[in-house]
């Protein structure tokens, strides 16, 4: 049970680490996330959420692979972990169906099989709680670091200005969902519905976008008068 209750641990760090990672990768899709459930209020905020979540993450990952103080840090995980998942049934009782941002846009999941990864995780830290040997070092040691992972995310990703972008507003798309056009390469169109032109122009795009791998991510906006459609091709 000793080996078991190692790898599990070992497994459960790995996870948290490959969760703060894929938010890293793309911090504004989490940030677009974290607005969209009306957890946070406005883009600024969502920024230092995104990097106080991820920091925590990181911090939390590294500490649950080491072998000290696993019961506490079961004891955090099991708070941390319980929040989430009330959130998860929260969005999954008012059908939103989107990507849950828990592993950024790498693995989409629903809010519904995100809460299936997270009450296995639970499973997991209870046997992990029940079974670790106890080990501990200096509490400041252990504070000091979360402390440090945490306050580091606003110099590893700092958080640019997004106030000038002109897509700023523009954060969904059919049938793609939640995106963050301010990351990467992306192609943005506007076509007029009542252009026949515009029509052709974007039947043209999704062509070269279908036989092109290396084509940048291609977003059009189909506007009329008094109505705007999103749509990713």
């Amino acid at each position: 049970m000793k080996q078991l209750t190692r790898i599990l641990q070992i497994l459960l760090g790995v996870t948290f680490l490959f969760s703060a990672y894929t938010k890293a990768v793309g911090p504004g899709f989490f940030e677009i996330t974290l607005m969209d459930q009306g957890l946070a209020a406005n883009r600024a905020l969502a920024g230092y959420m995104a990097r106080f979540f991820i920091g925590l993450e990181f911090g939390l990952g590294v500490l649950i692979i080491l072998p000290y103080y696993a019961k506490q840090l079961m004891r955090f995980t099991f708070v941390l972990l319980g929040g989430f998942t009330a959130h998860l049934i929260y969005l999954w009782a008012i059908g939103d169906t989107g990507n849950c941002g828990c592993f950024g846009e790498m693995i989409s999941m629903t809010p519904e099989q995100s809460i299936i990864k997270n009450i296995l995780m639970l499973i997991v830290a209870f046997v992990i709680f029940k079974y670790a040997r106890v080990k501990t070092i200096s509490k400041s040691i252990v504070l000091g670091f979360m402390s440090i992972t945490i306050l580091s995310m606003w110099f590893i990703l700092p958080m640019p200005n997004h106030e000038d972008f002109p897509f700023e507003t523009f954060t969904k798309f059919e049938p793609k969902g939640r995106v963050d056009l301010t990351n990467g390469k992306n192609l943005v169109a506007i076509f007029n519905l009542d252009c026949e032109h515009c029509q052709e122009a974007a039947v043209e795009l999704g062509k070269l976008k279908n036989n092109h791998s290396n084509f940048p991510d291609l977003y059009v906006l189909f506007y009329q008068e008094g109505a705007t459609n999103c749509l990713r091709i």
